[in-house]
């Protein structure tokens, strides 16, 4: 069970939200008309929190609201909603899934719900590496990419590089769907490139992935497919 929070200063609007949350029966919701309420609480969540926020919350701005959320729970989701199409460029100065003005709220809210859900279905999923003296358990969100070296096998991630001697292809069955195989030898994340080219990806810290003539094809689709994902 997860956490939904929805926060916003119009009772109107929160009653327009909650029809849709039926949808996803295993969560707690709140809800709250005020930044001050909301405040007195806010320890009491948790990295798996769904929050729905106005971006103008009475006198108090949503944005600076969202940014405490994030340094509290790095993997929350955020959907903001807002009245005022010109506060849309604001919600950039924060980590967050989706962006809805009030009046198509009906029409995005179901895709905006889906990713979130998605999003926070990612933070719990991990492979599981089998060593030759214990298990590795790596949260798939933080691996950037994987790479076969003769016999064994390197896992690449935020924290660590993991050896393995699992072939890539058992590993390749495992991952989600944002893991690309662009050559024999490589899997990498697609969430952590910064240039894809023809033959060649360059990741967010500058380690370049091969791509061979075999999977360049299946490079493009998978950024296709991630692109439309995003919207």
């Amino acid at each position: 069970m997860h956490n939904t929070v929805i926060i916003d200063d119009m009772k109107e609007h929160i009653d327009r939200i909650l029809p849709f949350l039926k949808n996803y029966p295993d969560q707690s919701i709140r809800t709250y008309q005020s930044v001050d309420e909301f405040s007195k609480d806010i320890h009491q969540f948790s990295n798996d929190t769904l929050f729905i926020l106005d971006i103008c919350i009475g006198e108090n701005d949503g944005i600076s609201t969202a940014k405490t959320i994030i340094e509290m729970y790095p993997s929350a989701q955020i959907i903001f909603i807002s009245s005022f199409l010109d506060k849309a460029l604001e919600v950039y100065e924060v980590k967050h899934c989706y962006f809805i003005y009030k009046p198509q709220l009906e029409h995005y809210l179901p895709a905006a719900l889906a990713k979130a859900m998605d999003n926070l279905e990612d933070e719990q999923k991990y492979l599981s590496l089998q060593l030759k003296d214990k298990v590795m358990i790596i949260r798939f969100k933080d691996i950037i990419y994987i790479e076969r070296n003769k016999r064994n096998t390197f896992v690449h991630s935020t924290d660590e590089t993991v050896k393995t001697s699992v072939n890539l292809n058992v590993l390749f069955d495992q991952l989600p769907l944002y893991f690309v195989r662009s050559h024999n030898s490589f899997i990498f994340n697609i969430k952590y490139a910064k240039e894809i080219k023809r033959t060649s990806v360059i990741l967010n810290d500058g380690v370049t992935i091969p791509v061979s003539r075999r999977y360049q094809n299946e490079v493009k689709k998978a950024l296709h497919q991630y692109l439309i994902n995003q919207l």
